[in-house]
């Protein structure tokens, strides 16, 4: 009896998490019937050894102000688990309309700091995002287009826009628009979601528009 007890300990699990962004309750118990909404909220209700199962419901996952951190892990003969299912989780992030200052005939800009990785403005990368499409990038603001951005950062030079205050973002809509009427999205700095505990298993899941995927 004694080495069934020691096989059925060592291949115990704890318990199941759900999360569900779509019809989700932060306020529920996790449960299948109570999933929460918020990943975050179902990371930090983890103990050793739990999983978490996201509900894929086409709707991405958003990441927050911050990067998810798991800071607990499992066992290595139970790991901790987060099962995404094939969801998503999204590093994009809308900021509120009263972080942009208008600069006239349909530009604005705000400050979009730590953007050490960011080299001028990017090619080949998508970075700003127009009501769910991408936008252009763009090499100064005199060749802003609608819909089209430039980001001039702490590693960038040139004489002829010397003026630009550093780590910051240049958008431009059509004519009358403002940052009400468009859901403007840039991609997060930092990684989306970062391990800090051993035996820590993710399947399922794709992370997407975060600086250092």
């Amino acid at each position: 009896s004694f080495v069934i007890l020691l096989l059925l300990s060592r291949g115990s699990r704890g318990d199941a998490f759900y999360v569900d962004n779509v019809s989700g309750s932060d306020s529920g118990t996790g449960t299948r019937d109570s999933p929460f909404k918020s990943l975050s909220v179902g990371i930090q209700a983890l103990n050793t050894s739990d999983s978490l199962h996201l509900v894929a419901t086409g709707v991405p996952y958003e990441r927050g102000d911050s990067p998810i951190l798991v800071s607990t892990g499992g066992t290595p003969e139970a790991p901790l688990i987060i099962d995404g299912h094939g969801a998503t989780l999204t590093g994009l992030r809308r900021y509120p309309a009263d972080r942009w200052i208008a600069d006239g005939d349909g530009v604005f800009h705000m400050a979009l700091p730590n953007n050490a990785y960011m080299d001028g403005h990017w090619e080949g990368f998508d970075l700003v995002f127009f009501d769910g499409d991408a936008g252009t990038s763009c090499a100064s603001r005199a060749t802003l287009t609608q819909n089209g951005y430039e980001l001039w950062t702490s590693r960038a030079v040139r004489k002829d826009e010397a003026d630009i205050p550093l780590d910051t973002l240049y958008i431009k809509l059509a004519q009358g628009q403002t940052p009400d009427d468009v859901v403007v999205e840039t991609v997060s700095f930092g990684t989306n979601l970062g391990i800090g505990a051993d035996h820590v298993r993710i399947r399922n899941l794709t992370s997407s528009y975060s600086s250092v995927d």
